[in-house]
């Protein structure tokens, strides 16, 4: 039985024993590779991909710092991206540096190094003003409302690299699962791992969309996946919460399934602001 208060050191590593391509993952797969093969052919045609590259980050920034309780406007990030005055308060600061990170991440990529910790630490390192280390302390996360303790990540140098390499060999090598269904499950292993002080929500938020770059299914970061978990908050931490507890991977995956296609379908819609 899993204690909350303590360290989940025994954090099973993927991919779970359980199949995870069920019968309504892959309906969902086929729906959210449909969206995002076509976002991506949108993408591709644009004759500005200036305007594409500029605007969805700061987008994505702003509802990724939502999530984590960092709110500032659209319009205060789109002033600082061309401005960057000192007048600016720390949460659109904050937000920016969300840009920053992901940009200097799709650069990471582009450069031929892996998809591995050391990307993690520089998005992190990034988003957070300053260099970032393996956490070496134990954090909780506890319910807002009641402030009772619901989860405790790993907690130990050797562990966290342990199960941060696993995780690695799983996004990197060859494997019969869509890349869809990989990018659901990473994610909630990344988060559940939480190897940084602070940071871990946005940090696996950035590497989504950058493994969708890796995977070659988006040309360019342009997902602006943030939206979809911003609206449904609640259920997102009810899916990590039960992939934890009860190793119910199926929710978890559906979300993340339809979150890429509704917010794929959203950008491709957008697509006539891009036009110019």
């Amino acid at each position: 039985m899993l204690n909350p208060n303590e360290p989940y050191n025994e954090l099973p590593g993927l991919p779970p024993i359980q199949e995870v391509e069920t019968n309504a993952v892959l309906k969902s797969v086929i729906e959210a590779r449909s969206a995002l093969n076509e976002l991506n052919l949108i993408c591709n045609i644009l004759p500005n991909k200036a305007v594409l590259l500029n605007t969805i980050p700061i987008l994505e920034a702003k509802g990724s710092s939502e999530v984590e309780a960092i709110i500032t406007t659209t319009d205060e990030l789109f002033k600082f991206d061309t401005q960057r005055p000192n007048k600016y308060n720390t949460e659109t600061k904050e937000a920016y540096r969300y840009c920053m990170a992901l940009k200097q991440g799709l650069q990471v990529l582009e450069s031929g190094r892996p998809f591995n910790f050391n990307l993690a630490k520089s998005v992190a390192s990034t988003l957070l003003g300053t260099d970032v280390a393996l956490r070496n302390h134990s954090v909780s996360s506890t319910n807002p409302a009641t402030h009772i303790c619901y989860y405790t990540p790993p907690l130990g140098e050797n562990v966290l690299l342990g199960k941060l390499k696993i995780s690695e060999i799983f996004i990197n090598e060859p494997s019969d699962l869509d890349p869809s269904v990989r990018l659901a499950m990473s994610h909630y292993q990344f988060e559940a791992i939480h190897p940084f002080s602070d940071g871990n929500g946005r940090t696996g938020r950035i590497l989504n969309l950058l493994f969708l770059v890796k995977e070659g299914i988006l040309s360019y970061p342009i997902l602006y996946l943030s939206r979809y978990i911003l609206q449904n908050r609640s259920q997102y931490y009810a899916c990590l919460k039960n992939v934890t507890f009860e190793q119910q991977w199926e929710p978890m995956i559906l979300f993340m399934l339809k979150a890429l296609t509704i917010t794929a379908h959203w950008t491709t819609e957008i697509r006539s602001f891009w036009m110019f």
